[in-house]
């Protein structure tokens, strides 16, 4: 896994940053994540993997494919703004629901991008909400 420090990707991009890749010392058939960790303990890490027709990034547990480099950039360059939280929905001790959240003024928080998983007998069990959030 190849390490990116946050100030490195703010300053280069990720464009940039996919060239790391084959230099990493891991088998260079498999595709190789960049990782952008967390900007303080109630941030989440964000994980980019580079393949030849998509990239995947992980929001600290919230997968989303993309078509390509820009469209991901865009999303990556929100989740680590102030204007977005990333909100996980527990069923006891296991998340089963992220949702990346547009935090404004006034209102609700709206919801961007969502992932999760169907949970059998979740009115029976004990649910609860975190958020983090890149500052």
């Amino acid at each position: 896994m190849c390490a990116l420090s946050l100030v490195d990707f703010r300053k280069n991009g990720l464009a940039q940053q996919l060239g790391q890749i084959s230099s990493c010392p891991e088998n260079s058939s498999i595709p190789q994540p960049i990782t952008i960790p967390a900007s303080g303990p109630d941030g989440f890490d964000i994980s980019v993997v580079y393949e030849p027709d998509t990239v995947r990034v992980s929001f600290g547990g919230l997968e989303q494919d993309f078509e390509n480099a820009d469209d991901a950039m865009v999303w990556i360059n929100r989740a680590m703004s102030r204007s977005y939280r990333l909100r996980i929905d527990f069923v006891g001790l296991r998340p089963y629901c992220w949702q990346l959240e547009k935090v404004g003024d006034a209102g609700p928080p709206h919801v961007c991008l969502a992932s999760g998983f169907a949970v059998m007998f979740w009115a029976f069990r004990r649910r609860k909400t975190i958020y983090r959030q890149n500052r």
